[in-house]
Order: structure tokens, then sequence, then C-alpha cells
């Protein structure tokens, strides 16, 4: 994904905005202030498109989850507000399935304890229904996980920290404690 949005930067018909909030509570707070920062944004630019890159939890639009029946998601919260510009049929919640994935993850506040983690084999009727390495779908009805379309991809590889990888390593920083894999080569051009 950093990669993409290094491309994209340069266009002058498209804006970047990071919706992370600077400091939450828990990962309650922390979706209820992204759904916050981007109607603000949509407010701000009322005929804009927006599209929100976010991980599978927060992209849901049902309240509750694998641990947390009554978790509201980012993308719920969007149109949840009776005054939200945000409209249930504005959002195209989009959950990302895969057969093998390796994942940067943190497994607790440690940060010698974040790091690749290899997620277990996952075969679904995703997985075997076609040989495509990747495909698009839009699911007749919600998914009883709460999205409205599927992207699947056979295999995710892991991917460091943005904030290192292009920000601390172009200004020879060293890597943050906890970085357990060696980097490959990533383009720096235009960082400052």
């Amino acid at each position: 994904m950093t990669c993409w949005l290094d491309r994209i930067r340069g266009n002058p018909r498209i804006h970047v905005l990071a919706i992370d909030p600077d400091v939450s509570l828990d990962g309650q707070d922390r979706d209820t202030k992204m759904a916050q920062n981007t109607i603000k944004a949509v407010e701000n630019q009322p005929h804009a498109k927006v599209v929100i890159l976010a991980g599978n939890v927060h992209s849901a639009v049902k309240i509750g989850n694998f641990f947390d029946p009554i978790y509201r998601p980012m993308s719920y919260q969007l149109s949840a507000p009776a005054n939200s510009p945000v409209k249930p049929s504005d959002i195209l919640s989009t959950m990302t399935r895969y057969e093998n994935a390796d994942i940067w993850a943190c497994t607790n506040d440690d940060a010698a304890d974040c790091g690749p983690l290899k997620l277990k084999k996952y075969s679904s009727t995703y997985s075997t229904a076609v040989t495509f390495d990747s495909y698009f779908l839009i699911e007749p009805v919600l998914s009883p996980e709460g999205y409205l379309a599927t992207w699947f991809t056979r295999t995710v590889e892991v991917s460091s920290p943005f904030r290192w990888r292009y920000v601390g390593r172009a200004r020879g920083a060293p890597p943050p404690i906890g970085l357990k894999i060696p980097l490959q080569g990533i383009p720096n051009k235009g960082i400052n």
C-alpha cells in the first residue's frame, strides 16, 4: 500500500488524508475517532469521491465482530449519526480474504513483540471456487462478518511499518525496537 501511495501522491486530483487519530484510549475509541475524522473530511469536500484504506476490523458495516459482539467499527459509524453526510448506500465495505498470509503485527503493548507473523493457511469457498490469484467480488448480501464485497488474494506478504520504511530509513534512522526482519531496498525518492 505504501508503494501505491507513493505513486499517487503527485496526482493533483487525489488528496490523501490520514484518518488514524494521534491518541486513542482503546480500539473502540480509535474506530470512533477514525469515523469522526472521515466525516469531517466528507463535510469539507461533499462532492469528492472517498476511498478509505483500512483493515478488515475497521471496514465492517455492522455492529459486532469475532472479539467483541458490541464493537462499532469505523465503517458502521460513518453512517450511524443521524446528521452524517455519509449514508449507508454510500459505503462499499470490502473484506480482504486470503489463503496464505504473513503480516506485521504487535501481539501486545511491548514493542519487542512486534514483527512478522505467519497466519495459518485458510481454505474457504473464496480460495477453492476459482483458480485466480486474486479477484474482486460484490457479495450478493451482507456477509456474516459485515462486508458488502470481498477482495481475495492467494498470498499476502508482510510489509514493514510505513513510518520507518519510508521516513526513518530515508533519514538514516535505525529501525524501530523489535524489528525482526531485514528490509529490502525500498525507493526513497522524493522524501525529505
